[in-house]
């Protein structure tokens, strides 16, 4: 039998052929029904069809299978939500110490970080940073948040904390209103600025994630895209929750927190009109923060609304906590 024609290499490249236009279709079209599907980065089923395109190129040499492989390495460059921080040559990245300037004026620096329930001191991981404004989410302690403001800020900052949702924000300036919402783990802030503007604050932390991967089962399917559907209704929540109560949308506002999702998940795309995801339009490295020692998923992430220019946006990783915290510059234009 001729080895290019071998029925099983054949077969193989079918298989990454198809997967790789299902791939292209879900995570293009993020249905709820396959939630399931598309809660896993791209790369991992990139994986798998690479390794049907390889192997009948390596064992049978098929016909198509280079040609399969290119599509599937195209895929992963264009969809993956990995790639652009990979790829972002010449870009500037957050340091340590205060936010560099961006034509001679300051910019605001926002870090996001879930603690984890530790109750270790949060001012050693963050304080290197000199952060602006500080979203906190499984903060187990209220002095813990205070200990922060004081080392950030002494009484140049203000704090909150919520002890019902274990959240917190700590910034630079004053908190002129907090709002409670307590339907779901959020916190609401009216913040000014040492420079005298007003911005909306919304500290999330979206119900925890379907962690169920047998996609052989139905009940998998649709425990994901209940799940999903839940998750969304949260941040449609959250925005009409602003639009009521805050002078959003004509005032700058930050959304950020724990999102216990992919940020290419579909629940996000409510906040596609009027925010921008800081990390997908300027980050840099691997931006993924879910787990800390093998980060696949970038649950954690900051989303500002379009009176901020995003400069710089990264994720670091520290020993405390299970996720690695990000960190973003912003411009208040």
């Amino acid at each position: 039998m001729n080895k290019t024609r071998h029925p099983v290499g054949l077969v193989l490249v079918l298989l990454s052929l198809v997967l790789n236009f299902i791939s292209v279709v879900l995570y293009v079209q993020q249905p709820d029904t396959f939630a399931a599907f598309t809660v896993l980065p791209i790369w991992l089923w990139g994986a798998l069809g690479l390794l049907f395109s390889l192997a009948s190129y390596f064992l049978f040499r098929s016909p198509l299978s280079l040609f399969t492989s290119t599509m599937w390495f195209l895929v992963i460059l264009v969809l993956s939500d990995e790639a652009p921080g990979l790829v972002r040559f010449g870009q500037t990245t957050p340091e340590d110490g205060r936010a560099a300037p961006y034509l001679n004026r300051q910019p605001l620096r926002v870090i996001t970080c879930n603690w984890s329930s530790d109750s270790r001191p949060i001012g050693p991981a963050i304080a290197p940073w000199e952060p602006d404004i500080v979203f906190i989410q499984e903060m187990p302690h209220p002095y813990l948040i205070k200990q922060l403001a004081d080392t950030l800020y002494g009484n140049t900052g203000d704090y909150r904390y919520d002890e019902n949702h274990a959240c917190g924000v700590v910034l630079r300036g004053r908190i002129k209103k907090a709002l409670l919402e307590p339907q779901y783990r959020s916190q609401y802030l009216t913040a000014r600025l040492p420079n005298g503007n007003l911005i909306e604050l919304a500290n999330i932390h979206l119900q925890p994630a379907s962690t169920n991967l047998s996609l052989w089962s139905p009940s998998c399917w649709k425990e994901h895209r209940q799940n999903r559907m839940r998750r969304r209704s949260e941040l449609q929540f959250a925005l009409a929750f602003l639009n009521e109560y805050t002078p959003f949308p004509n005032r700058p506002t930050l959304i950020a927190g724990d999102f216990n999702a992919p940020a290419t998940d579909g629940a996000s795309d409510v906040l596609a009109r009027d925010f921008t995801d800081t990390f997908e339009a300027v980050g840099t490295g691997w931006g993924n923060t879910y787990h800390r020692r093998f980060p696949l998923l970038r649950l954690d992430q900051i989303h500002a609304s379009h009176h901020f220019l995003p400069l710089r946006s990264r994720a670091v990783t520290i020993e405390e906590s299970e996720h690695r915290m990000v960190v973003s510059d912003l411009l208040l234009e």
